[in-house]
């Protein structure tokens, strides 16, 4: 299986560029390093591991989920809410999570009708546990230090659970922080849940 984590090349400051620009929801805030939208009230409650355990995301999962998050009509994809990546082409129906918690790589398997390109239906990503929640932490730039020069700063941290209904739980954050020339710092954030129910193998 392919391992997109461990072969691929830092991603360029202008392609995070690119990412900012282009998701539609920016909120400009002036304190609090990364946003709390809170976990969506209508939905199952996450089931968390505890005493720096996190569970396991084994299992299939619908391609298309749920959002909750102002602005933001449509469904969303596994392949772009779960792992900041373009949807395949084709008809994706699923995803098969096997993921080895000890080792925290989970690998991924798009299944479908005409799922295009095919070398980019499996995957794998390297996930931290960190308060229950299962992590995908990719960062450029000045991030241990939001206070001080240079400002320059690109996260993308993604959270992962499963609800007590077994459907995979994504929390989807990433923040921005820049100065051009004397201005004040300024942090560009998003924040967005997605819930994704079980589905075929």
């Amino acid at each position: 299986m392919k391992d997109e984590e461990t072969k691929s090349t830092p991603v360029p400051l202008v392609r995070m560029y690119r990412l900012f620009i282009s998701i539609s929801l920016l909120s400009v805030i002036t304190s609090g390093a990364w946003a709390q939208t809170a976990y969506p009230s209508g939905w199952p409650k996450p089931v968390t591991g505890t005493a720096g355990t996190c569970i396991s995301l084994s299992g299939t999962y619908k391609y298309r989920g749920e959002v909750d998050r102002p602005n933001r009509d449509g469904a969303s994809t596994i392949d772009r809410a779960a792992f900041n990546r373009m949807s395949l082409q084709g008809n994706p129906l699923a995803a098969t999570f096997e993921h080895d918690v000890t080792a925290g790589i989970v690998n991924v398997r798009i299944q479908g009708d005409n799922v295009a390109p095919l070398d980019r239906a499996t995957f794998n990503r390297k996930l931290a546990c960190e308060d229950g929640w299962s992590i995908n932490l990719r960062q450029i730039g000045n991030c241990d230090n939001l206070t001080s020069a240079p400002f320059d700063c690109r996260q993308v941290r993604i959270l992962y659970t499963k609800a007590e209904d077994e459907s995979l739980i994504v929390h989807f954050t990433t923040l921005a922080v820049t100065r051009e020339l004397l201005t004040n710092p300024t942090k560009l954030t998003v924040d967005a849940w997605y819930r994704f129910e079980l589905g075929e193998k």
